[in-house]
């Protein structure tokens, strides 16, 4: 025959149980808050700049580009070298209206190599 247990214990485990769950539903919804305005603030800074998803660089920025970038106004698609896949390391002196003289990493190893 079994022995039945007293009721009282096992209410107080579901109730902190259900506390638990509770913190760890508030915590997870404040986490899921964040990130969804992260990413609604990711996705208004792209509209208001009129940028589409596919003009995002493929690879992360440079303080230094961010800051020609910003300087020159140009798009991030005129400092990338597609060949190399890196950024432009030096510009020309007459940049934004020559780009004969930038330099990246293409071109110092032609240097190196001779």
């Amino acid at each position: 025959m079994k022995t039945i247990s007293h009721p009282g214990k096992r209410i107080n485990d579901l109730i902190e149980s259900n506390y638990q769950l509770r913190r760890e539903l508030v915590v997870t919804k404040k986490h899921l808050s964040s990130l969804q305005h992260r990413y609604d603030m990711a996705l208004k800074e792209l509209s208001i700049n009129n940028y589409g998803i596919s003009s995002i660089p493929p690879i992360p920025m440079t303080k230094q580009v961010l800051e020609w970038i910003t300087e020159y106004g140009v798009p991030w698609e005129t400092l990338y070298c597609p060949e190399c896949r890196e950024w432009f390391t030096e510009l020309d002196s007459s940049f934004p209206y020559h780009m004969e003289c930038c330099t990246c990493k293409c071109d110092e190893k032609e240097n190196e190599n001779g």
